[in-house]
């Protein structure tokens, strides 16, 4: 995991886009913790439903 500082998106977004390419279809990029918390919950609803299984104890996150 990368921390985000001012200059970021300025100097290192680029180097990092390149370091990480081999790894482009399993990156994300997101800009706070609710966009985190919306994709985590959209893979979860999504194997829900194409596993057919419910994930016991398991409770939609609050965005």
């Amino acid at each position: 995991m990368i921390i985000w500082n001012k200059d970021f998106d300025k100097k290192n977004l680029k180097d990092i886009l390149k370091l990480t390419d081999i790894y482009v279809e399993k990156r994300i990029i997101v800009k706070n913790n609710k966009e985190v918390l919306k994709y985590i919950q959209g893979h979860l609803e999504a194997a829900s439903e194409c596993n057919d299984f419910t994930l016991q104890g398991y409770r939609p996150l609050a965005v």
